[in-house]
């Protein structure tokens, strides 16, 4: 995967961080992606096998948390 980032926006620039440097994965700045280096770019994951870095699907728990605050508020 080739990842655009947007620069100087935190969201996008911590996201693209946990890509950085794994194989399979190149992270561009918007401001200075070019169609050559993101076809560079695609080249070069194509060749790899990715790493993809852990996550945590947290949506079950965020969904509990939700409506255990839903229950309370109704109870008020």
């Amino acid at each position: 995967a080739v990842i655009l980032k947007i620069d100087g926006h935190f969201e996008h620039n911590e996201n693209a961080g946990l890509f950085e440097g794994r194989k399979g994965y190149r992270v561009l700045s918007c401001s200075e992606a070019t169609p050559e280096k993101v076809y560079s770019a695609l080249l070069q994951v194509l060749r790899e096998d990715p790493q993809p870095p852990l996550l945590r699907d947290a949506s079950h728990d965020i969904a509990s948390e939700i409506e255990r605050l839903a229950s309370q508020d109704s109870l008020t």
